[in-house]
């Protein structure tokens, strides 16, 4: 994903330019935008199992809800 970002950043550089705060913005901007195609998938695969991993533990017996609380 850092790589995507930084691939963005430098194409973003060689389009728009750089030096003024506004193009500056826009080069981070689209930057992110496309950093943004790897970060997005991967956190909901993370959050989901940690969902999923909390959901196993509370479920069954009440002592697991117990040792959860």
């Amino acid at each position: 994903a850092r790589g995507l970002y930084m691939a963005g950043a430098e194409l973003s550089k060689e389009t728009l330019g750089e030096g003024t705060a506004l193009t500056d913005f826009a080069v981070g901007m689209n930057a992110q935008l496309l950093a943004s195609i790897a970060y997005i998938p991967r956190d909901i695969v993370v959050e989901r199992c940690a969902i999923d991993g909390q959901l196993k533990s509370q479920v069954g017996s009440t002592a697991s809800s117990a040792a959860a609380l």
